[in-house]
């Protein structure tokens, strides 16, 4: 066990996944740097934006797995086809997208990140929020050489440049890698829970069985909007929280099957989408046709705030889009 912060569980994965590089100029590649010792020394670079996505591309056709810290677009990967794995505070287009509850969870799913990535031909995205960033935790490290089996070798045949399209045919081609992603989640997981006995559960459901009003959220603030859910039970309110950890793909029948009898929902999410509701709200609001707020923060939000966002809800006359500033 080590007590390890959010960057510091990145890092330590790379280590663990033998990353051959790491690309970015801020936590990451600060951490990795501390890293670097006679038994792992990965390529640094500390560069950012296309530049990354550059770098990244050309190692990666090259046979290396890569890592870029803080990636800004995924587009040209994705289209591409190059299974590239990033960190970023908040969830990125154009590529499969995971959740972290916690610090375990940062290590954990970016090494099952590289497993999605290249299975699906994707880049991936962990998410690495600021309260994660700032958290020291106890973390079990998975032993290098389960890890090389668990992995095993990147390969991109000698096709792989016949996924690089950038027309329509392209977008449909990398939708479509999708949904080999959906299909290989329960497979990797499993694959997972039988080596290290922890899986990779696409959402996390609490107290959701008889409840009238759910909070449905992601990230590290849900632990505090579970502590609300608990206050809430204990004085009456029949409330129930929904943790997404898999944002991307959508887990769409999963959550209609969980939610599709709630009277009320309160998304609370940090994807600012300008002009229209945040981009997790469209995706529950295309099946649900019940009473939704939106409810968009950016800091961490606190139990007080989990429960006057319940509690708002309930009183709320029409659905509202909230600014948590």
């Amino acid at each position: 066990m080590q007590l390890l912060n959010g960057p510091q569980a990145v890092a330590n994965a790379a280590r663990v996944c033998r990353i051959n590089c790491i690309i970015g100029h801020e936590a990451v590649s600060k951490t990795a740097q501390s890293l670097k010792g006679e038994d792992y020394s990965p390529e640094l670079l500390d560069i950012h934006g296309e530049s990354a996505t550059s770098a990244a591309a050309a190692r990666t056709l090259a046979g290396q797995r890569c890592l870029i810290e803080n990636a800004q677009e995924l587009k040209s990967l994705a289209l591409a086809r190059l299974p590239v794995v990033c960190t970023a505070a908040e969830p990125k287009n154009w590529s499969l997208v995971l959740a972290p509850l916690n610090i375990q969870e940062i290590l954990d799913d970016t090494i099952l990140a590289y497993a999605l990535a290249e299975k699906s031909l994707l880049p991936a995205t962990v998410i690495i929020d600021k309260l994660s960033a700032e958290t020291f935790e106890s973390v079990e490290l998975p032993p290098e050489k389960m890890i090389k089996n668990f992995l095993g070798q990147l390969k991109l045949d000698k096709v792989h440049a016949k996924f690089a399209r950038y027309d329509l045919e392209g977008r449909a081609q990398a939708q479509k890698a999708m949904d080999i992603a959906q299909a290989e989640i329960p497979k990797i997981s499993q694959e997972w829970k039988k080596r290290f006995r922890r899986t990779l559960e696409p959402f996390e459901a609490f107290m959701l069985e008889d409840a009238e009003l759910a909070i449905v959220t992601f990230g590290s603030w849900s632990s505090n909007a579970k502590l609300a859910v608990q206050e809430l039970r204990k004085q009456g309110e029949k409330v129930g929280l929904l943790r997404l950890h898999v944002l991307r793909p959508w887990p769409e029948q999963e959550i209609h099957a969980l939610l599709q009898n709630v009277s009320r929902i309160a998304v609370v999410d940090s994807q600012i989408s300008l002009g229209s509701w945040s981009k997790m709200y469209q995706g529950i609001k295309t099946w649900y046709a019940g009473f939704a707020s939106n409810f968009i923060a950016k800091n961490l939000l606190t139990v007080q705030d989990f429960i006057d966002i319940a509690r708002r809800l309930h009183a709320a006359s029409a659905p509202e889009r909230v600014w948590m500033i």
